[in-house]
């Protein structure tokens, strides 16, 4: 969740806003005979872009059927602890389903002008460093109200998805030199800071203000930089053992389990749950 702020780039305030974060492609996910298994740091199965068109389609069904509106007014209420403007509630639906549609009918002009189209990325794959560039360098710069372009130069940023990778597990990410399968970015922070830019974190790339410098964006970079002294764990290429002792990191699953309802753990097998939930001990903080 992003908390709420001052964008950087228009200096007004924005409420706090709920997305993504680097869990949604490197946490693994397992289901063998009734059993559920997470194991964390490992490639996801997700399909970012069936979760896009859901989402989409969401918003515009709500708009579409009183009843479904009402629920969601309603469910609104409940978490708010009171009433809610339903006219502005509308409003705002609109207004996001409108620029989710002048976004997508602007991307397919543009590679319809190229003869190409983005490749269907599946599951468990993703075209992350297009993604990312197209985040930072078209969609962040297009109208905040309209979603449309406010300068033609901009197309040119733009590239369709074309490289879809299978997310990597990242047990040993941090004692790489260079990160990303096409080994781009020269550390684990540069490529977090570009992840979260890429999932919306706002960047003022226009132009300098009073209390807006150039660059300057919603990303806590301290936080990040914390995060992963925290999860960097022993050198797992080190003659170390790094599995013995508390937490010292993300580690690939060792074979111990953990029953969500118990804290009982033993090593080498699974131990099927009343709820059918078994986490692998991945040491990880998710």
């Amino acid at each position: 969740m992003l908390k709420g702020g001052v964008d950087p780039t228009t200096g007004a305030p924005y409420e706090g806003q709920i997305g993504l974060t680097c869990a949604a492609c490197h946490t693994g996910h397992l289901e063998y005979k009734n059993v559920s298994i997470r194991f964390d740091g490992g490639p996801a199965m997700v399909n970012l872009g069936d979760v896009e068109r859901v989402i989409g389609l969401s918003i515009g069904y709500t708009l579409m059927l009183p009843w479904r509106f009402e629920r969601f007014a309603s469910k609104l209420e409940r978490i708010k602890g009171q009433s809610v403007d339903r006219k502005q509630i509308r409003g705002d639906l609109e207004l996001a389903l409108q620029k989710i549609k002048n976004q997508k009918a602007a991307a397919d002009r543009l590679m319809t002008g190229q003869g190409v189209a983005d490749l269907d990325e599946g599951f468990g794959r993703l075209d992350a460093l297009n993604r990312m560039g197209n985040q930072v360098f078209y969609t962040s710069l297009l109208d905040p109200a309209t979603g449309e372009l406010r300068d033609p130069l901009l197309k040119g940023n733009f590239a369709r998805h074309d490289a879809p990778v299978s997310f990597p597990p990242i047990w040993d990410t941090p004692y790489f030199l260079w990160a990303q399968y096409d080994a781009s970015v020269l550390n684990e922070l540069v490529r977090n800071s570009g992840e979260a830019l890429g999932v919306s974190a706002t960047i003022n790339m226009t132009a300098a203000a009073p209390g807006r410098p150039l660059f300057a964006s919603s990303i806590h970079l301290s936080e990040i930089a914390r995060f992963e002294e925290l999860l960097r764990g022993a050198d797992p290429f080190s003659a170390g053992d790094a599995s013995r002792g508390k937490f010292t990191g993300l580690v690939a699953p060792n074979g111990r389990t953990r029953r969500r309802n118990s804290a009982v753990t033993r090593p080498g097998r699974l131990m099927k749950s009343s709820s059918n939930k078994v986490a692998i001990l991945s040491r990880s903080l998710l």
